[in-house]
């Protein structure tokens, strides 16, 4: 048996318990928002601005403008407001092109207040200005990407597509900037942005734990480990921090993420030891996995909450390891077990190539190898 010990550890990645069904290794889609999400951090998340005559159908804004109250336009296409032009995104009476009608792309960014380790939601809208190609967007959170998203409209424009990624404080202030990345027919459009931070339960940053499951969903959060280390022989290896907890098919299941980081004295290794340890590692990821799995039935029998009869928590369960290179790229390495059969995948993890389930070690140990953050012990 692997021991777990308490500690505090910088954050460098996440593991992922996902307890919901999922068509794919992507992952089991979101629940909704619910009206009791935390307040919108991002100011004038619909773009307006005041030097805009009301019902004007758009007004190009040029790089380093300031008239979009509370955003700094930059790239070579500036932006463009919109307003009678296109029906806004949704919640919204305003929206913005990342770019001009001369296809140079354009970005918008926001500095905002943070607490340094909080996690956040951060989500918008993306819109197509054309039916006939693809169009992209990359978010960028303090100079580094945190998403791309693509959109083409089936038909009739305008179209609108959601999307939302998970970000973390590491400074008291920190920066979001969207850019267009086609340089097409005006850019790509966008609307609708909110950056929530999340109540607590645990240490995991927990959003919308409401309904028939949401007691259930803390009970299992509050008998979780918020902070361990894994180690082998004695040896710490690598170490895990709570970090969020999200609400899945409609609310029937749970996703847990740990932030994970090496140790110095992993790091330190050799090949041969870094690959043992990291066997050791998918082990001790394979036990967290079940038994997260069994008090999350057990607190669905005694929440008296109905228990999914199909679905996730009988023919599938996985474990997804995420965490940024030392070259910027995001890792990562899942375990899935479909209708009993376990498989392991990995993607972006430096020195591997193979796909064969026999690389699997190798894979997890370059993963942590090369983290970009490195834990104090």
């Amino acid at each position: 048996m692997h021991n777990i010990r308490p500690c505090l550890v910088l954050l460098s990645g996440v593991i992922t318990l996902c307890t919901a069904n999922a068509a794919s290794a992507a992952g089991p889609a979101l629940a909704q928002t619910t009206a009791t999400d935390p307040a919108n951090l991002i100011r004038n998340s619909c773009f307006v601005d005041p030097s805009v005559a009301k019902g004007s159908r758009y007004a190009n804004v040029p790089p380093g403008s300031t008239a979009i109250s509370d955003w700094t336009v930059g790239g070579q296409g500036g932006a463009q407001v919109i307003g009678t032009y296109w029906a806004p995104s949704p919640g919204c009476a305003w929206s913005l092109f990342l770019g001009n009608a001369t296809n140079m792309a354009g970005t918008v960014s926001q500095t905002v207040s943070t607490t340094p380790g909080s996690t956040y939601s951060l989500r918008w809208y993306m819109g197509a200005s054309s039916n006939q190609k693809v169009q992209a967007m990359k978010v960028v959170w303090d100079g580094m990407v945190a998403a791309k998203q693509a959109v083409q409209c089936p038909g009739t424009l305008p179209c609108w597509a959601p999307d939302q990624v998970y970000v973390t404080a590491t400074s008291t202030s920190s920066v979001v900037e969207f850019a267009d990345v086609q340089n097409l027919n005006g850019g790509a459009a966008l609307g609708t942005v909110s950056l929530t931070a999340a109540p607590v339960v645990n240490g995991f940053a927990a959003w919308g734990l409401s309904g028939v499951y949401g007691a259930a969903e803390r009970r299992v959060l509050l008998k979780l480990p918020s902070h361990a280390v894994v180690d082998v022989s004695g040896t710490p290896v690598c170490a895990l921090q709570a970090a969020r907890a999200d609400q899945v098919q409609n609310g029937s299941g749970l996703q847990l993420a740990w932030a994970i980081s090496p140790t110095t004295q992993y790091v330190h290794e050799d090949a041969r030891a870094r690959q043992t340890a990291a066997a050791a590692v998918v082990k001790y990821l394979g036990q967290l996995l079940t038994t997260s799995r069994n008090l999350y039935v057990a607190a669905l029998q005694a929440e008296r909450a109905p228990v999914p009869k199909t679905g996730h928590l009988t023919s599938w369960w996985g474990v997804m390891v995420q965490a940024r290179s030392t070259a910027g790229a995001s890792m990562k390495f899942g375990i899935a077990m479909t209708n009993g059969e376990t498989t392991m995948t990995w993607a972006s993890v430096p020195g591997i190539t193979s796909t064969t389930q026999s690389v699997a070690a190798s894979a997890l140990a370059n993963l942590l190898f090369y983290a970009q953050t490195v834990a104090a012990t």
